[in-house]
């Protein structure tokens, strides 16, 4: 069975938004966790994490890198990135902003005692009034043997979904 979603936002601020959507069928619910990015409509620079883990288990030690892309052919230029980690009810986890010079690579620590649960590790870069997005959804879970713990052709679905609600 096909379903089609819409999801309309008008003058939405630059920033990364959270929800959920309930999926209910045949009495089964499943939530599935949803990112939208809203940039700037002009942009200079743009963020890439790279994450050295997709999924995590409780204790794990959890780094990023953030990579700043000059796309606007500005020439070495400092911007402020603001790194954060949220779960899908708004709580934030962990908050911290820094003026880097752009073409640099940034380590990011996260926290070891997050609960069990999906979160995502997201990232702004302001420069000059323009915000671009980055992020990484992954999840704290107790793993299984064999255990399949999310769908990831869903996730690069709703992630694709999300840049097209930006541009269209």
């Amino acid at each position: 069975k096909s379903v089609e979603i819409i999801i309309r936002g008008y003058n939405f601020a630059p920033g990364i938004y959270l929800a959920k959507i309930l999926v209910d069928s045949s009495g089964k619910e499943s939530l599935i966790p949803v990112i939208v990015e809203v940039q700037s409509q002009e942009v200079n620079f743009l963020g890439k994490i790279e994450t050295f883990f997709s999924d995590a288990e409780p204790s794990q030690n959890l780094r990023a890198e953030m990579k700043i892309y000059d796309i606007g052919d500005v020439g070495g230029s400092y911007v402020n990135v603001t790194y954060f980690v949220k779960d899908f009810s708004g709580e934030v986890i962990n908050y911290e902003s820094e003026m880097i010079y752009s073409e640099q690579t940034t380590s990011i620590e996260l926290p070891k005692d997050m609960a069990l649960g999906s979160y995502v590790l997201g990232a702004t870069i302001e420069h000059k009034g323009n915000i671009s997005t980055a992020t990484h959804f992954f999840q704290i879970e107790e793993k299984q043997d064999g255990e399949v713990l999310y769908d990831r052709n869903l996730m690069w679905i709703i992630a694709i979904f999300g840049v097209l609600f930006v541009f269209f």
